[in-house]
């Protein structure tokens, strides 16, 4: 299910606007309304702006494909942003449309950083691991330098622990807009 945020008086206008046939009331006066038609007045998909806030009330409105993070050898947030964008256009080559949300931290354990990303995509996930090799190294017995899995909207976390802490920065990159 999509989530938006958006403010109580917000809500209250937009409530207003919902056309009485797609409300119906139900036990102790209740209203139930379509969901289909609050998601579609209330929480409109549009491209996030280039701001942290925006950028994960944005995700949180997506279905994603998958879930991943990347941990490249010595890695600095402004070679992570140019290698998420190298992947970016090369995946944007393979599918138009494209979405990827990503954000760059650092490593607990040296002053490097990696990066957590969300994709939202038709391409099959061995493809976008073989793409992700052009930029990072392979997992090792050692260290496991790449992680993709297919998102669980379920879980619910994904897009709060991919956001979790972009001290080196965020963005978001789509065929329309690039944020970075």
């Amino acid at each position: 299910m999509r989530w938006c945020s958006i403010k109580p008086t917000t809500y209250k206008k937009r409530l207003k606007t919902i056309d009485p046939h797609d409300r119906r009331s139900v036990f102790r006066g209740k209203t139930e309304i379509n969901i289909i038609k609050v998601y579609s007045n209330f929480c409109p998909n549009t491209p996030p702006l280039n701001e942290y806030r925006s950028i994960l009330s944005y995700s949180q409105s997506v279905d994603w494909s998958f879930i991943g993070n990347i941990v490249p050898v010595s890695s600095s947030p402004f070679d992570l942003k140019n290698k998420v964008c190298f992947l970016f256009d090369g995946w944007l080559l393979k599918d138009k449309d494209v979405e990827v949300v990503y954000s760059i931290e650092p490593n607990p354990k040296d002053e490097y950083f990696h990066s957590h990303f969300l994709i939202k995509t038709t391409i099959p996930k061995p493809d976008i691991e073989k793409d992700i090799l052009m930029v990072c190294d392979e997992n090792s017995i050692r260290e496991s330098r790449i992680f993709v899995r297919d998102f669980n909207p379920c879980i619910g976390s994904g897009v709060d622990y991919t956001l979790k802490n972009p001290s080196g920065g965020c963005g978001y990159l789509s065929r329309v807009i690039h944020l970075v």
